[in-house]
Order: C-alpha cells, then structure tokens, then sequence
C-alpha cells in the first residue's frame, strides 16, 4: 500500500505568512517605507480605477462610491 504524505497545516500556514510578509515588505520598501505615501498611492489607484468602493465610514455605512471621497479620511 502506497502512503501519501500530506503536508500539516502549519506547514503550508506558515508558507503562506512567509509569502504575504515578503511582499509586504516588497511593497514597504518600494515606498522607502512611507505608509502616508503608500497610502496615497493606494488611494489614488482605486480612484482612479473606477470601480466603486465601500465608504464605512461613520455616519455613511453602506453608501457606494468611487473612492473619492476617501480623502478625507
């Protein structure tokens, strides 16, 4: 009988931690590790993406909107 090694999972967990902290760190150091930039980036992409977005913030949970009135968050 052949038996078949199963990795546990965590194992393929902590691979899967491994690859999102590298591209985050990626991804920080491709900003010099400015998260206002990032974050001004990130904003701008989604506005400009044009797809619409969840605005949670209070006092407007539910509406939809382009993501330009993040801004002011």
């Amino acid at each position: 009988m052949k038996t078949i090694s199963i990795l546990p999972k965590a194992t393929l967990s902590d691979e899967v931690l491994r690859e999102v902290w590298r591209i985050k760190d990626e991804l920080s150091a491709s900003y010099n590790h400015d998260l206002e930039r990032l974050f001004l980036d990130a904003q701008e992409r989604q506005r400009l993406s044009g797809r619409k977005s969840v605005n949670i913030q209070k006092g407007n949970q539910g509406s939809v909107g382009n993501g330009a009135n993040l801004s002011s968050v």
